[in-house]
């Protein structure tokens, strides 16, 4: 549905005409309007256009699946059109905002257990180091601490594949107060472990640069010395220059 509020202009094709605010607003509620052409100066003792934005921020703002629709303003008040330009630019701001908290409302719904096992069952003493557990978080944390618990066990144990008694970590993910399906577990856990296997070749290469670092200075100071003893002697068994 396209409605033209004006009280004077000639309807344009296509479009639904009203002439006061109620009569706008009424059509806004039936959340069918698509397109929105505002004019502010509508006749003497009736409220101006603008008054339509007011009432749509309210309409938006008290619901979040509120359809906006697209604004067009032909109003000649130019005070009246910055105004009613200013709050359908705010609307959209705190639609963007009503979606982005949904957003996070959606993703952050998992929760995370990670356990040291001991004999007897689940160790749940000294949290600080045995026992971490994390509320609200999205997909991606959860697959950082998925990655920093392989990472820790494939250090601990690397031919364990992260099963490594009384060090490593067992995991439990929940969401949405449920256990987390298999297929969506093996998923995190194949990403998480692509992220903990780079991490893990990263250190690799970085302890092989250094041990190669280390060979090639110990290489050079052992030349260094050897070339010092070289000349010594040399310098030792030469005859004199009268």
């Amino acid at each position: 549905m396209k409605v033209f509020l004006d009280d004077e202009r000639e309807t344009p094709e296509g479009w639904i005409r009203t002439r006061t605010v109620k009569d706008t607003v009424d059509l806004l509620c039936t959340k069918e309007v698509e397109e929105l052409s505002l004019d502010n100066d509508l006749g003497p003792f009736e409220p101006e256009g603008y008054k339509v934005m007011d009432a749509l921020e309210l309409l938006v703002y008290s619901d979040k699946t509120f359809p906006i629709p697209t604004l067009t303003i032909h109003s000649q008040n130019l005070a009246r059109s910055e105004y009613m330009r200013k709050a359908y630019s705010s609307i959209l701001k705190m639609r963007k905002q009503q979606m982005d908290e949904e957003a996070k409302k959606l993703s952050c719904d998992y929760t995370f257990y990670a356990h040291k096992p001991q004999s007897g069952g689940w160790y749940d003493e000294d949290h600080s180091e045995e026992h971490m557990f994390e509320y609200e978080i999205d997909e991606n944390q959860v697959i950082k601490l998925l990655a920093s618990c392989l990472l820790t066990n494939k250090r601990l144990d690397p031919g364990g594949g992260g099963n490594c008694p009384e060090k490593g970590y067992n995991v439990v993910i929940l969401k949405g107060g449920k256990t987390l399906p298999t297929p969506d577990y093996k998923r995190l856990c194949g990403m998480a472990d692509i992220i903990a296997d780079q991490f893990i070749a990263e250190i690799e290469k970085a302890e092989k640069e250094r041990k190669e670092r280390e060979a090639r200075e110990t290489a050079q100071r052992l030349e260094d010395s050897q070339r010092r003893q070289y000349l010594a002697l040399k310098k030792k068994f030469e005859p004199e220059k009268e």
